[in-house]
């Protein structure tokens, strides 16, 4: 297997994984909320 890329490549790749990582962080903040309302302190 070819460990190398091209940069371009690479860069779009980044590009993905920081979306997703932003989604994941949307929703675990969102699901925090939810639990706030759902059981408030």
């Amino acid at each position: 297997m070819n460990s190398w890329e091209p940069p371009s490549f690479r860069a779009g790749r980044l590009q993905v994984d920081y979306k997703l990582i932003n989604i994941v962080i949307f929703f675990k903040s969102k699901k925090k909320q939810l639990i706030k309302i759902s059981y408030p302190n």
